[in-house]
């Protein structure tokens, strides 16, 4: 039997996983959305009421229904704490703005602009522009490319020393050997 958590996320969170795993996410399932979820969802607390039944307090303009078997429910805990949500939620919109620069540096891009390649990105996944603005996904990528520039940056190419620890003795021997 298969128990249903209905979570509320962002809108443009929400059009992600629909279009990427479909309308139908199982807790089975191995994938990186998944593994998020198992280690956000807590085990029900007996002793509190309100933790037995978590009422919406907040809504975040969407929402995803998650399947979890009742070994599943067992195992990880079927409670997701408000911040847990959030987390879930700003983990989640973090994967896709990473997806959406690896999409603008991929191989076989059809483009070289980044502009093109990011409109591309929304119309794929089919982002609105009130969820998800290009604007704003320009600008992280400007961020998030002079953040890698820095990064590389940061790398001083050098020759690699492997320092030796010789004793007085070996050093001496060397020298003689050096000589002959």
């Amino acid at each position: 039997m298969s128990n249903i958590i209905q979570l509320t996320v962002e809108p443009h969170v929400e059009t992600y996983i629909t279009t990427a795993f479909g309308k139908q996410l199982e807790l089975s399932d191995n994938n990186q959305i998944t593994v998020l979820l198992k280690n956000l969802m807590e085990p029900f607390s007996k002793v509190d009421p309100g933790k037995i039944r978590p009422s919406k307090k907040y809504s975040l303009g969407g929402s995803i229904d998650i399947f979890v078997s009742d070994y599943l429910l067992k195992k990880h805990g079927g409670y997701i704490s408000d911040e847990n949500i959030k987390t879930f939620s700003k983990s989640v919109d973090l994967i896709i703005k990473q997806n959406m620069y690896s999409w603008c540096h991929a191989h076989n891009r059809p483009d070289e602009y980044v502009d093109y390649n990011i409109k591309r990105f929304l119309d794929f996944y089919g982002f609105s522009e009130d969820d998800l603005s290009f604007d704003n996904c320009k600008r992280w990528y400007y961020r998030e490319r002079e953040r890698m520039a820095k990064r590389k940056g940061e790398v001083k190419q050098g020759l690699l020393t492997i320092p030796l620890q010789l004793s007085v003795l070996e050093v001496k021997q060397e020298m003689q050997m050096a000589m002959f």
